[in-house]
């Protein structure tokens, strides 16, 4: 058994093993086998927050009938090898031979689980609502509270067509949830208790919300719900799920509202806290790919940490960058592409913030920061992933506007390119499905327009005047460019 447990330590790898952290037990050798001599297939991405799934076997693999064990085996291999339509395959397979309902009820939640992996979570809801029926014909509490957590799960993982959906979706999601505890007790099934309050405070955090007094309100009750989570997923007996919770709780505190400097810089430290208690865990030798998350996520905390002076201020753009650059040791970009391209976004803002003695370390920081946006391009494609296209299109906008020059010729050069940014930027961002979005790029664009002399300019600067709540400062700076540069001024 030692020797066993060795071998499920050493195999544990993120993604696939924080989804389905107890998935090794059956085929072990054989993974072995395929970790060291065998290719093993790419796990996708972690997500910024991660949801807990619900394993819920009820003794699958000891069916009397062999078919059923030997199909379910299969599929447990395939998973762990990272072949996933294999698994589907054989968990289905085994399916076909299994009569009893709660083992069916079983089956159907690892050929969920196996689709909400691959994100198709569409497909993975039949599959779960397939699972709760036959839970239900069972009995079988355990079932029908893994099923409903899943269901939850797909709600809230799954994309949406717009703010509408994507809010009805979350709503759904919190609702299965609460349907899921009533059947998790805290004394009688910890772990499914636990990872329900986890992926409650994520729902929550997903909640539309009115007023930035209400979001508050949302994340403070999601930080609830992770602290009740922790009482199980305690450090030394669930780390992966302690430091999945600890990250979490990182973003609720990333994310929650501030009325003051000073609620704010306190929220971000208490992330960074976070963070690298999760980083603990989260060895780069272990578990690279999560480690590789936290370090961009600690990085994003430093960039954006509220500093009392410039010198401090430099120091955590500094120390942002060094997050970033140790993301990047594992997030190659053939590897992980999307999180490569996202890091790489990070780190051109990190550099375009730092501060610089002249002029020619700004022009250098500056030209890192182009390089960095344009190597996020790369993966961030127009028709694959338009948001961040867009926004990678706005920050090299930014970046050559702001591109010390040292002729005219050159500045003006380096206006047109960034006038080209924002408009490429606003072919996605467009009024009705991105107010915001679109508000910081028509103001951007405006303002280049401005200084070549358009006539265009007027009519960008007011577009994003009329959507001026979405401005830090509610358009007055806006109002006094249009003041004094166009005709028909904002009050006419």
């Amino acid at each position: 058994m030692e020797f066993i447990e060795t071998i499920i330590e050493f195999l544990k790898r993120p993604g696939i093993w924080e989804a389905f952290w107890a998935a090794i037990f059956a085929g072990i050798v054989f993974g072995l086998w395929k970790l060291i001599f065998g290719k093993r297939r790419r796990p996708p991405e972690p997500p910024l927050s991660i949801t807990i799934n619900y394993n819920y076997r009820d003794g699958v693999a000891e069916s009397p009938k062999k078919e059923v064990r030997d199909a379910f085996l299969r599929g447990l291999r395939s998973h762990s090898d990272g072949d996933f339509s294999s698994a589907i395959k054989h968990f289905s397979e085994a399916l076909n031979y299994e009569d009893e309902p709660e083992k069916r009820g079983a089956l159907y939640l690892q050929i969920g689980n196996t689709l909400s992996f691959l994100r198709q979570y569409n497909r993975a809801h039949e599959a779960y609502t397939n699972a709760l029926r036959e839970s239900e014909r069972a009995g079988s509490s355990d079932g029908i509270g893994s099923a409903l957590g899943s269901i939850a799960n797909t709600y809230r993982d799954r994309l949406a067509s717009d703010v509408t959906q994507r809010g009805e979706n979350v709503q759904r999601a919190v609702q299965h949830y609460a349907r899921a505890l009533k059947m998790f007790r805290k004394e009688e099934h910890p772990v499914q208790y636990a990872a329900t309050q986890n992926n409650i405070g994520l729902a929550l955090m997903d909640l539309l919300s009115a007023t930035p007094e209400e979001r508050a309100g949302n994340i403070r009750e999601a930080i609830d719900y992770y602290r009740l989570s922790l009482e199980i997923h305690k450090k030394d007996e669930y780390p992966v799920r302690y430091a999945v919770t600890k990250n979490n709780i990182g973003n609720a505190y990333l994310n929650l509202p501030s009325s003051t400097l000073e609620e704010r810089t306190e929220n971000f430290r208490k992330a960074i806290e976070c963070y690298k208690a999760a980083l603990e865990i989260r060895k780069k030798d272990e578990y690279p790919a999560d480690f590789a998350m936290t370090q961009n996520n600690i990085g994003f905390a430093y960039a954006n940490l509220p500093s009392a002076t410039a010198e401090e201020r430099e120091v955590n753009v500094r120390k942002a960058i060094e997050c970033y650059k140790a993301a990047l040791e594992i997030r190659k970009k053939d590897e992980y592409p999307t999180g490569y391209a996202t890091v790489q976004n990070n780190l051109g803002i990190a550099f375009r913030n730092l501060s610089s003695a002249t002029s020619e370390e700004r022009a250098s920081n500056i030209q890192k920061a182009i390089a960095c946006f344009q190597a996020a391009l790369e993966i961030h494609k127009k028709d694959e992933y338009p948001v961040e296209y867009a926004m990678t299109q706005n920050n090299l906008g930014t970046s050559y506007g702001s591109l010390p020059s040292t002729t005219s010729e050159e500045k003006a050069g380096n206006i047109r390119k960034a006038i080209a940014y924002y408009k490429a930027a606003l072919e996605i961002w467009e009024k009705d499905k991105y107010p915001q979005y679109f508000c910081m790029a028509a103001e951007n664009l405006g303002k280049g327009l401005l200084q070549i002399g358009d006539t265009e300019a007027c009519h960008w600067l007011k577009e994003a005047y009329a959507l001026r709540e979405f401005l830090p400062d509610q358009g007055k700076r806006l109002e006094s460019l249009i003041e004094e540069f166009c005709k028909d001024k904002v009050n006419e």
